[in-house]
């Protein structure tokens, strides 16, 4: 190397060793403009770039700096600008290449990162325990660690995680806003907000915070506010696919359906694979009557399906297609990704010495609501000689007349609004539920996660929402042979109780 070219390359690291990023460029150019293969004034001036989020110059200068040099900065760096711009598998092969050689917390815990973008949370837990190996204080793996566990539903554990890494790392804005999609997942939604507002605090320019912020408001119905969230999600990141989905759900809530039209459009243009988006679509169409382009969508919402892909809820489908199959393939594609793996949980009962049978009812309308004018006598009618009746409510506490009719039809009434679902199963044994019945289904403010976290031996869908449920979960669903026909019963997931004159 050039003499003069070398002088300019150690002012330029020694400037980078004391944080003056300025200053540090300007010698590395100085190095290239005498030395253009110079190839540590090439990596570290790529570096310099990459940490400012300048991808496009990043990318060329740290690439040709690895043609000749096999630096293990330089491909760390590369490899974290390839998950920066969303190469996530690109940046996976080079992590994996590097560890080979030489365990690095860094280059574990970006690969554990990537891994959750890819949506394995398994390989990235993996990744993130070795890392941790390494350092049990490096803040970021904790962060990675907790979105795998959050990935498998197991929100408790995320929770830990991320503020693992705040008590490392209090700074830290990524595990702040985490922390507080953790929080509203487990239902605790005012200390989701206190979470994400410190996020957005400590880095205002942070697009997903602000977008999480919106999600944790939409679960208070605060819509316009979580408007006002996802429009600054977007102004700071106008290609922000799931905000602009976000955007829609929020405006289909205040029933502004053009707009939401508009904002579900957008988001399936920068993304067309987002989660049961185009279902949401469709709906919002039918209800303005717009059947513009609504045959084909349907059609590709169908081959979606087939293919099993994440098109649309349940719901949805019940207007659209008159296929009980293609309904319960819907059902089984929407729990598997809302509620995880189908499976039935053995609950251990002690046989215990009382005559009368617990009967579990689990809705959100025990207010003055279709469900409840349907369901009221019903309750009042139960023979108490061998029954207790236990209402679990999970709606507004609306206080109206049939509200009130409700408590005093119940044996037991129990507001369990801000629970979470594995408290609610936990309130449900300690009673000793011997049979739950879901109202809701998967119909608006339904909770069919409580179900998947089994609250009773015996759980049961009923009336609210007569389509399958598509999973192991529920035992039974009581219907009449005109809601089923005998030979549609393969259709449903469930076991079919026929009631003969209802």
């Amino acid at each position: 190397m050039n003499a003069t070219a070398q002088i300019q390359l150690e002012m330029g690291l020694r400037a980078h060793a004391n944080g003056d990023l300025n200053l540090a460029k300007i010698f590395y150019e100085k190095a290239l403009n005498i030395d253009p293969n110079c190839v540590l004034a090439l990596g570290w001036l790529g570096t310099i770039e990459a940490q400012r989020k300048n991808f496009l110059i990043a990318r060329p200068l740290l690439e040709k700096a690895l043609i000749s040099s096999n630096n293990p900065d330089f491909l760390l760096n590369y490899a974290h600008l390839l998950q920066e711009t969303y190469h996530y598998e690109q940046a996976v092969k080079i992590y994996l290449k590097m560890i080979k050689t030489r365990y690095s917390k860094f280059a574990l815990s970006n690969l554990a990162a990537c891994y959750n973008e890819l949506k394995q949370p398994d390989k990235s837990l993996h990744f993130s325990d070795k890392a941790l190996l390494i350092d049990p204080n490096f803040a970021e793996a904790w962060s990675a660690r907790g979105d795998a566990l959050y990935d498998f539903k197991r929100y408790k554990e995320a929770l830990a995680s991320y503020e693992r890494a705040i008590q490392l790392r209090p700074e830290y804005a990524t595990a702040w806003s985490n922390r507080g999609v953790a929080l509203n997942s487990l239902r605790c939604h005012e200390e989701a907000l206190a979470s994400l507002e410190k996020s957005i605090e400590l880095k205002p320019e942070y697009a997903e915070a602000w977008n999480n912020l919106g999600v944790a408001l939409n679960s208070l119905r605060r819509y316009d506010e979580a408007l006002e969230s996802y429009n600054q999600a977007l102004q700071l990141k106008p290609d922000y696919a799931e905000a602009w989905s976000n955007r829609g759900v929020a405006l289909n809530e205040l029933k502004r359906y053009e707009e939401a039209l508009a904002s579900y459009g957008r988001a399936i243009s920068l993304k067309s694979d987002i989660d049961f988006i185009l279902g949401d679509l469709i709906h919002a169409q039918m209800k303005i009557c717009d059947w513009s382009s609504l045959e084909r969508r349907s059609q590709d919402l169908e081959k979606t399906l087939l293919s099993r892909g994440n098109a649309s809820t349940p719901f949805i489908i019940l207007g659209l297609f008159d296929n009980p199959n293609l309904q319960k393939q819907c059902a089984k594609i929407y729990t598997k990704k809302t509620l995880g793996q189908s499976r039935k949980l053995v609950i251990m009962t002690q046989k215990l010495k009382r005559e009368k049978i617990r009967i579990g009812y689990f809705s959100a309308d025990f207010h003055d609501h279709a469900t409840m004018h349907l369901m009221a006598e019903l309750f009042e009618r139960h023979d108490r000689n061998i029954l207790e009746i236990y209402g679990f409510s999970f709606g507004p506490n609306s206080n109206d007349e049939m509200r009130q009719r409700a408590k005093n039809a119940f044996d037991r009434f129990l507001d369990i609004t801000n629970l979470n679902d594995s408290a609610v199963a936990a309130l449900s044994r300690e009673h000793q539920v011997d049979i739950a019945i879901d109202l809701k289904g998967y119909t608006q403010d339904s909770r069919p996660q409580i179900f998947a976290a089994q609250v009773a031996p015996i759980q049961i869908n009923y009336l609210g929402y007569p389509g399958t449920m598509g999973t192991k979960h529920i035992d039974y669903l009581i219907a009449d042979s005109t809601l089923i026909p005998a030979d549609m019963q393969e259709a449903y997931s469930e076991k079919i109780i026929y009631l003969p004159h209802c």
